[in-house]
């Protein structure tokens, strides 16, 4: 997940602000991320690179990852409301693969890091990117490794699209809640 139009916001605002805000925003996405199972992986500024089903195998890692996203863009959602910083608001788009990668340490003999690398990890970084503030995009892997498709989900098929540094084409999906009102943080300002 990664905060939309982060960079113009963070030229206009005190740096007290912003880190404020970051900390806040980086706080209410971990505490969602553990809840649901998942684990930050690490942060790279203002993006976040939550795993789930790994170190320990899940077999309801992409639903308990979609049900994480939700909750995360209704937490954004409150940020705003409580921080009210001169009518403008975050927005953040997510990305979800599923499929193999390799995990563990990583880095050099100083400091190293435990991570996850591979190509299924390169995906899910690109239809983060391509998410726009308060999507969800998930792949086809991780819409066909959910458990449940017709009860608390939306789905829209995206079709095929691009990713960068790949010859391949992703089949993508957007999913909202079915049951509730979307998300209030649909548009950044």
């Amino acid at each position: 997940m990664d905060i939309r139009g982060f960079t113009a916001l963070s030229e206009n605002k005190a740096p007290e602000t912003i880190v404020d805000l970051l900390n806040d925003y980086l706080t209410r996405v971990t505490n969602t991320v553990i809840k649901y199972g998942g684990h930050v992986n690490k942060f790279v500024g203002d993006e976040v690179m939550a795993v789930f089903g790994a170190p320990v195998a899940n077999a309801g890692h992409a639903q308990s990852a979609v049900r994480a996203a939700l909750e995360i863009q209704d937490e954004i959602g409150e940020l705003n409301r409580q921080k009210k910083m001169n009518g403008v608001k975050i927005g953040i788009g997510v990305g979800i693969n599923s499929g193999e990668m390799l995990s563990g340490n990583l880095g050099s003999e100083k400091r190293m890091e435990y991570t996850v690398i591979g190509d299924n990890v390169n995906i899910a970084s690109r239809l983060t990117k391509a998410a726009k503030a308060g999507e969800i995009l998930i792949s086809k892997k991780t819409f066909d490794a959910m458990e449940e498709k017709n009860g608390d989900f939306c789905f829209e098929a995206r079709g095929k699209a691009p990713v960068k540094g790949r010859r391949a084409h992703v089949a993508i999906y957007s999913v909202t809640r079915s049951k509730e009102e979307p998300y209030e943080n649909s548009q950044a300002q």
